[in-house]
């Protein structure tokens, strides 16, 4: 791949228009996968139909370095790499990467938005704008610090984020949080002025491929939805299974990532393999279909900003079963679904065995989580409440 920014990027000067123009700073983006980056599009995307966006990220899928999704949307992408397990997107300080830079500032923008604390691109994003004499709106998706296995990594993300993080959420002129949980963290992370807008989902799309409630008792189907990797828990999902009632019972693990072959190797130790399979990363709507045919979904995650599988699910009508961790309780209560402990394996398998054996609970969440999220989480209501901050 061409290390230069095509001439048409140089020539359009990122588009002339007299609208507002936004350039965000995103560690990963599309076509990387993820719950976080389908949101961040889905927003981009949206907020394009009223100003002209820019996205700058790091080039982690090695495709075009200049796109142009529609008149007032495009992207640049700097050359980089992944460290910690793919976790961690990091650029090249090349020849590209400045000459993309100087494009970007002769492209006279109004507004820098950065996503993320802990990515490096959110840090550029804060010297981008202090270089540039500009305003710079932080949105926050994490709700605790980043919790890896190796404690003494986790220990210097800790550190990071009191640094880096501190600077970038005491920079911006706003913080946004996605969730009660990221506001609370943008609170301990220093940060003053902070304002809360739920990420938002296409309800309606969603809405559509779900399935009319089951009229039998029995449950064959669950199904976890993730990344693969040691925060979303997975391993006490499995644990849990394996003291289930198996017969008939199927489980379903959807998503890739570093932590796939330790998964696997558990699953052997508890020999579940008849039962529990794996589906690997799949299409956006294939995973949704899949989600759609399942009878109950979980989340054992550690760390949660406001999960988009558990938003995801409850568009469906699905049961759901949730860690209380981060922004989740912003959508899982008593009447939308159950809350456990994290790492309460005991916990989870308990509400894993009376979701399945109480047929009538589990309808009346099916139909209050998805009225909650229609009423909630639906993108309308939500670039609502972003064009009111933007003006």
């Amino acid at each position: 791949m061409e290390d230069e920014i095509p001439l048409q990027a140089k020539a359009c000067g990122s588009f002339l228009s007299t609208r507002m123009k936004i350039l965000v700073f995103v560690g990963y983006f599309f076509p990387h996968k993820g719950g976080s980056e389908n949101h961040i599009y889905e927003f981009v995307e949206k907020l394009s139909k009223y100003y002209q966006i820019s996205v700058i990220t790091i080039n982690t899928n090695n495709v075009k370095n200049y796109e142009v999704v529609n008149k007032n949307f495009d992207i640049y992408r700097i050359s980089g790499t992944q460290i910690l397990g793919g976790t961690f997107p990091i650029f090249y300080l090349n020849k590209s990467f400045f000459e993309t830079i100087r494009i970007l500032k002769e492209n006279k923008y109004d507004l820098i938005m950065t996503r993320t604390r802990f990515f490096l691109t959110s840090f550029l994003g804060m010297i981008f704008a202090k270089n540039n004499y500009l305003p710079l709106i932080h949105v926050e998706h994490g709700s605790s610090h980043t919790v890896l296995k190796n404690k003494f990594t986790e220990f210097f993300g800790i550190i990071y984020d009191h640094i880096i993080g501190y600077l970038i959420v005491n920079s911006a002129k706003l913080n946004i949080g996605i969730s009660s949980g990221a506001c609370t963290f943008l609170q301990h992370l220093g940060a003053k002025n902070i304002v809360k807008i739920n990420r938002g989902i296409n309800y309606d799309e969603i809405h559509k491929i779900r399935r009319k409630l089951r009229k039998t008792d029995e449950v064959k189907r669950l199904i976890f939805v993730g990344r693969l990797v040691y925060a979303k828990g997975v391993q006490d999902l499995l644990v849990a299974f394996s003291r289930l009632e198996r017969k008939n019972l199927k489980l379903m693990i959807v998503g890739g990532g570093s932590y796939k072959s330790a998964l696997k190797n558990i699953v052997d130790k508890l020999e579940i393999n008849k039962s529990v399979s794996f589906k690997g990363e799949l299409d956006r709507i294939e995973c949704l279909k899949l989600m759609s045919k399942s009878d109950i979904f979980i989340n054992p995650s550690y760390s949660e900003g406001l999960p988009t599988s558990v938003l995801e699910a409850g568009a469906l009508g699905m049961p759901v079963i949730a860690t209380d961790v981060g922004g989740t309780k912003d959508i899982i209560n008593p009447q939308t679904g159950i809350l456990v402990s994290k790492k309460d394996i005991c916990q989870l398998c308990n509400a894993i065995n009376f979701m399945i054996s109480n047929k009538k609970q589990r309808h009346k969440y099916q139909e209050n989580i998805t009225q909650f999220i229609k009423s909630n989480f639906d993108w309308d209501k939500i670039i609502r409440k972003w064009k009111k901050i933007l003006r």
